[in-house]
């Protein structure tokens, strides 16, 4: 059985790490699984698809760079922060060897790497099709998480998450999309009970099979070692008590920083832990990009801004206990890494959290709502502060993760649904429609609508270059400011 795993990325995030490590899982069972991607970096390589084979002309790639900038500027913060992409191009990878060869496809994360076209020419080779979402962005208009809009149901448009919108283009990504999907009738694939809620209400997808198979955790990774060798390769106090923060982005709204402030601000106030918290007894540990941005007040803090994913258990066992605070997620990866290490977990209640914790009373003591900062405090402090509490807890989470959560549980769990799939054979109308025709203009009048936004920019630009100027004639001629 030859499995063909699509991504846009293989090399940081959640989502490649979850693939890569799906992939290596499959080769330890027996199955062939491949890798392709629009680029690769890190030790772990896949086939590449050439650059100017996603984009054929030079026309393309400059409209998608603009596109994107675009949407940079425009984006609200308060709602989310988060990368919004585009439906515009994408890479036709039908007749790629890996794929003309595949027994299976396999889907992951498609943003900027393949258009609602490219799905549905996939689709047309009438080859069993998985699709596994790691965000919201396969069953939106382009968004990765809500924000609490439920617009992708039905129709998106007047994006809540932008100021605004050339020719309503959410809800035209939303309409080709859904109609990619009803050509190619993937199996779509969600990592928690959670997701598949999402998967089952979306437009794109309510008609579609699906199934939730949760990621698992390489337990020969991530696994207890003993702290102290782990904090003195990483230079770390040997004695202090570590909170973990962590992610691939600390100022990524949706992943809680503001949350993980709070909760930080109200312990650094308690009674009981104020001096710890003053003198470095208790400190905060910060991994991941834009860290230095991350400045509780009153804290000691370590900081890494990058750690490469095999490195990614000795920060893991470094800490005392792992802070969650994302406000969405399709399954929250660190939470099961860290419990694997042995280290108990304080988590909102979202994605995947709600399963992963669910094991016992003790785990389920672990989850919090979002807002509750003093119930999450009064759970950490005791946690801190309780020895024998905090080993029976430690204990449970390597056990639950072993039981429940491993490589080898979600590989076989991929494997089995892959051979059903086999067995039934392509649904015989895969491959009777054409590609919706109004998939390709409708984007051709959204490209359009950009790139009148693009000059709108240009514009402002060069307005403030002008006034740029004039502020600096005054500095050098400081008799005009009436020095």
């Amino acid at each position: 059985m030859k499995v063909v795993h699509i991504i846009n990325e293989i090399g940081s995030g959640g989502a490649s790490r979850t693939v890569i490590d799906l992939h290596l899982g499959l080769r330890k069972s027996g199955v062939e699984s491949f890798l392709l991607t629009r680029w690769a970096y890190g030790p772990l390589q896949g086939e590449t698809v050439p650059y100017s084979e996603f984009y054929p002309c030079e026309e393309q790639g400059r409209m998608m760079a603009e596109a994107y900038s675009i949407l940079v500027q425009i984006k609200q913060p308060p709602v989310s922060n988060v990368f919004f992409c585009l439906d515009l191009f994408g890479c036709d990878l039908s007749g790629h060897p890996l794929i003309q060869g595949a027994d299976i496809l396999h889907l992951h994360c498609q943003a900027g790497f393949l258009s609602s076209a490219s799905i549905a020419k996939l689709g047309k080779l009438k080859k069993p099709f998985l699709w596994t979402v790691h965000d919201m962005h396969p069953l939106t208009g382009g968004c990765h998480y809500l924000g609490g809009c439920e617009r992708f149901a039905e129709t998106c448009g007047s994006c809540p998450q932008l100021q605004k919108e050339p020719l309503n283009f959410t809800a035209q990504n939303l309409n080709a999309l859904a109609s990619a999907v009803a050509v190619a009738k993937p199996v779509f694939v969600a990592p928690s009970q959670k997701m598949l809620q999402v998967v089952r209400k979306s437009r794109v997808s309510k008609q579609s099979r699906s199934h939730c198979i949760s990621n698992g955790v390489n337990c020969d990774i991530f696994r207890p070692l003993e702290k102290a060798a782990c904090r003195a390769q990483l230079n770390l106090e040997k004695d202090a008590r570590y909170i973990l923060f962590t992610s691939r982005d600390l100022l990524d709204q949706n992943k809680g920083p503001a949350a993980a402030l709070a909760i930080l601000e109200v312990l650094r106030q308690y009674p009981v832990t104020a001096k710890a918290v003053a003198s470095g007894e208790i400190r905060l540990l910060c991994c991941g990009g834009n860290s230095g941005y991350f400045n509780p007040r009153g804290w000691h803090v370590d900081r890494f801004d990058y750690i490469s994913a095999d490195k990614m258990h000795l920060i893991y066992n470094s800490a005392d206990v792992l802070l969650f605070t994302s406000r969405e997620e399709a399954f929250g990866n660190v939470v099961p890494e860290a419990m694997a290490c042995g280290i108990p977990v304080i988590a909102h209640r979202v994605g995947g959290t709600v399963e992963i914790l669910g094991g016992s009373e003790l785990l389920s003591n672990c989850l919090f709502n979002v807002g509750e900062s003093d119930a999450a405090v009064a759970f950490l402090i005791r946690l801190l502060q309780n020895k024998l509490f905090y080993q029976q807890l430690s204990t449970q989470c390597v056990e639950r993760i072993r039981q429940s959560f491993s490589l080898e549980k979600q590989a076989d769990s991929y494997q089995e649904l892959y051979l059903n799939l086999l067995a039934e054979g392509s649904p015989s109308n895969i491959g009777t429609q054409e590609v919706p025709s109004f998939v390709l203009p409708i984007h051709e009048g959204s490209r359009q609508a950009l790139l009148v936004a693009v000059e709108e920019m240009e514009s402002k630009l060069e307005r403030k270059r002008a006034t740029m100027e004039r502020l600096k004639d005054l500095v050098h001629k400081p008799h005009e400011m009436g020095a």
